[in-house]
């Protein structure tokens, strides 16, 4: 369960399905760690609010503000990952 501060997200699910959870930055409560600025990442032991499924060429983008869980499912996942710099 990660977000990032100075990127923005754009995932594509290119084949399979990805289920993805999400929860609003705001709302999380339990840090796993310090915020790593190398990797642009802050992890949380935080459950989602929401899932959501992705299926071939869908597409999401997540904001600094948008806490997700990616790759949770079965099977093989073909995905495309773009980070936008803010």
């Amino acid at each position: 369960f990660e977000c990032h501060n100075k990127n923005i997200d754009i995932q594509l699910c290119i084949h399979g399905v990805e289920t993805i959870g999400w929860k609003p930055r705001y709302k999380c409560v339990t840090p796993n760690g310090e915020y790593n600025d190398e990797k642009d990442v802050q992890l949380y032991h935080d459950q989602p609010d929401m899932y959501f499924q992705l299926t071939n060429h869908q597409f999401v983008i997540f904001f600094p503000e948008d806490v997700h869980a990616p790759m949770i499912g079965e099977g093989q996942i073909k995905k495309m990952v773009i980070k936008v710099k803010i």
